[in-house]
């Protein structure tokens, strides 16, 4: 009896154990999915960005210090993002702090990030810094990563 009942505890642990590997392993590859959206942004490379974009993709982008908030679908982001590309481009970014929650394949990625755009269009010689928080959705279709659900908010003291 004592034999059966410290297999069952080793067992259990061992479960324990793996599934802790296996909950690391998805978080660190969402966050290098998040990573490569956001160098595919400074790449401009939206291809990228479309595959790494689930079918049903929302995003939900909020910049209180102009008082604005926009839902978007996938073809409604991706087309910002093509406008935004045709205005200018991204120097680069940075994504801060990220924390995971893991739900099976299903991966909860929240960050601070810093991006810099630079506008192209004539008279604009500013760079764009803004700053803020964000938190992102990925589920693993396939073996690949897929984002459904983007949410980010600009910090107010942004430029």
């Amino acid at each position: 009896m004592k034999t059966a009942f410290s297999l069952l505890i080793l067992v259990w642990v061992s479960a324990s154990s793996l599934a802790a590997q296996d909950s690391k392993k998805l978080a660190e590859e969402a966050i290098a999915a998040e990573q490569a959206f956001w160098q595919a942004e400074v790449d401009g490379d939206i291809e990228v960005i479309k595959n790494l974009l689930s079918k049903d993709y929302i995003s939900i982008t909020t910049r209180p210090e102009v008082d604005f908030t926009i839902i978007r679908g996938r073809n409604g982001a991706l087309a910002g993002l093509e406008q935004a590309l045709a205005q200018g481009r991204y120097e680069g970014f940075e994504i801060n702090e990220p924390e995971t929650q893991v739900y099976g394949n299903t991966v909860v990625v929240i960050y601070s990030w810093k991006q810099t755009y630079l506008p192209t269009a004539e008279g604009a010689s500013q760079p764009i810094n803004t700053r803020g928080v964000a938190t992102s959705i990925w589920v693993k279709q396939d073996d690949a990563w897929k984002n459904v659900h983007f949410h980010w908010h600009t910090r107010p003291d942004t430029r």
